[in-house]
């Protein structure tokens, strides 16, 4: 018996060193790629990109993928501002933890621009794509506390544990086995092409437009006016609130900003989420009800900084995907 513990505790002491070597190598490879071969690079680089220490920055953009696409990480046209835009299937969480750090390492800031969906509030950290685009990326013990005071899912902390313990290999996992889902519309290129290719995230965007682009507006649950209320779930509730208070013990002024949305789906923010009222764009230039076809990306963004202020610089931007 004594010989049987003896041999077993080698084994798997040799099992372990296997394991955490092979994920520290993993986690070097990925990281010498930026991400490229991750399932949400997207994610990855704003996760990066907000670990970067500077103090000449003074304005932090977050937001979901109608954000990103017109605030791209490293895409910024002056080193006052920091873009860390990615998609909405990290949640209100993974925004919150974004900000959190990036206000760590960027400690002259003073303005907070969250940029996002009117549905992209809606998320509460479901399967399928929490477990990569969001456990995949947060998953310190804080952060799982907080994760779990927010939802009580067992089922989601145990994830982000398995990501805490081997983040690399679970990673390279998912890398090796990516979920597809085709849209109706066709074409590659992603949500930034003029068509919609495999794209993960399409899955959570469906589940809050009905679909892909047809003639007409996919059906939505509306007032008696026909607008949309903006709705929160259990997440949102939780970390908004922690984002304004991160914010005011800054001395950061968070400023909650709609997305441009189609004039076919209007909206009504009946809690008083944003800050600015509702920047609404004709509906033909929608590739998804959502998202922007790649050619109104530019000028619909310069609309959007006049119209809610932004700092001018910001027009100084290039080419946005």
């Amino acid at each position: 018996m004594a010989k049987f513990l003896q041999t077993s505790l080698a084994f798997t002491a040799g099992l372990l060193c296997v394991l955490i070597g092979t994920d520290r190598f993993l986690g070097r490879r990925m990281a010498s790629g930026w991400g490229r071969a991750s399932v949400a690079p997207e994610v990855y680089l704003s996760v990066a990109h907000a670990g970067q220490f500077s103090t000449r920055v003074r304005a932090l953009y977050l937001g979901d993928s109608v954000a990103h696409q017109m605030f791209p990480p490293f895409g910024e046209p002056d080193r006052d501002e920091r873009y860390l835009a990615n998609n909405q299937a990290i949640s209100l969480a993974g925004q919150y933890f974004l900000l959190a750090d990036a206000l760590k390492h960027c400690p002259n800031a003073r303005d907070a621009y969250l940029i996002y969906y009117p549905g992209s509030f809606e998320n509460d950290l479901g399967p399928p794509l929490a477990n990569d685009y969001f456990c995949g990326f947060f998953h310190k013990p804080a952060q799982i506390r907080d994760v779990f005071e927010a939802t009580h899912d067992v089922r989601l902390s145990a994830v982000q544990i398995g990501r805490l313990l081997l983040p690399h290999i679970l990673e390279a996992n998912s890398n090796n086995r990516p979920m597809e889902i085709w849209s109706p519309v066709g074409g590659g290129g992603g949500i930034a092409g003029e068509g919609l290719g495999p794209e993960p995230v399409l899955m959570l965007i469906n589940r809050f437009t009905g679909g892909a682009r047809g003639p007409t507006p996919p059906p939505l649950p509306t007032d008696a006016q026909g607008r949309r209320p903006v709705m929160l779930s259990d997440v949102s509730r939780y970390f908004l609130p922690k984002m304004r208070d991160l914010c005011r013990a800054r001395g950061v002024r968070l400023h909650v900003l709609p997305c441009p949305c189609s004039d076919a789906i209007p909206f009504i923010d009946h809690l008083g989420v944003y800050d600015r009222p509702f920047l609404y764009e004709p509906h033909q230039e929608f590739v998804d009800w959502i998202h922007f076809f790649r050619r109104y990306v530019d000028p619909v963004r310069r609309r959007m900084i006049a119209a809610y202020g932004l700092p001018d610089d910001s027009q100084q931007g290039t080419s946005h995907n």
